[in-house]
């Protein structure tokens, strides 16, 4: 299972990813190089699984910030 973003218990909105092993039942956090474009922080978002990508369409930045973006997850690189 993969998780990305969501919503802290001060409503921060997150930018992370993690990762459940389903076996071992243990979370591993996916680290974004120094170099990657890192997506917006949002909760609220749409996300579906495509191959070895994750697309995550729009979701709430803020009360007032609604987004309108797609962002692509490549796990191969």
């Amino acid at each position: 299972m993969i998780v990305f973003g969501g919503k802290d218990d001060d409503n921060t909105k997150l930018n992370d990813i993690w990762l459940l092993d389903i076996v071992a039942l243990t979370w591993t956090q996916v680290v974004y190089k120094e170099s990657d474009l890192k997506p917006t922080a949002r909760s609220g978002h749409a996300a579906v699984m495509y191959k070895n990508q994750m697309v995550v369409f729009g979701g709430i930045f803020e009360i007032t910030k609604e987004l309108n973006d797609t962002v692509v997850f490549d796990f191969n690189t």
